[in-house]
């Protein structure tokens, strides 16, 4: 699913305030994704410029410091436990992989 621009912009802004304030940031900007299998998983919680959407985008930060951005979506009118569910399954298993690329690539080193 591709993100439209204006989704984009608002995300991207979160991410900013998020990157000067640090992984310490906490509500209502950031809150904890508790059902993850990583402690350090998150979500950014965000609005449509319109307000009308509410947005949901699940991020880590990597053992490098690097804040990673791993799947969003739209929460508005969804079931709240099924929609958290398939976000936190989704970041969970990108957040792996990405995981998993970094150690490859330490290895090869």
């Amino acid at each position: 699913m591709q993100l439209d621009d204006d989704i984009k912009d608002e995300l991207l802004a979160a991410a900013r305030a998020i990157e000067i304030a640090g992984p310490k940031h906490g509500r209502p900007l950031v809150d904890t994704l508790k059902q993850s299998a990583y402690d350090n998983m998150k979500e950014i919680r965000f609005t449509s410029p319109d307000g009308t959407q509410i947005w949901r985008a699940a991020f880590a930060f990597d053992p490098e410091r690097r804040g990673v951005i791993l799947a969003a979506a739209n929460k508005q009118g969804k079931n709240e436990k099924l929609f958290y569910k398939k976000l936190t399954a989704l970041a969970d298993a990108r957040f792996g992989s990405h995981l998993k690329a970094l150690a490859k690539k330490e290895k090869e080193k």
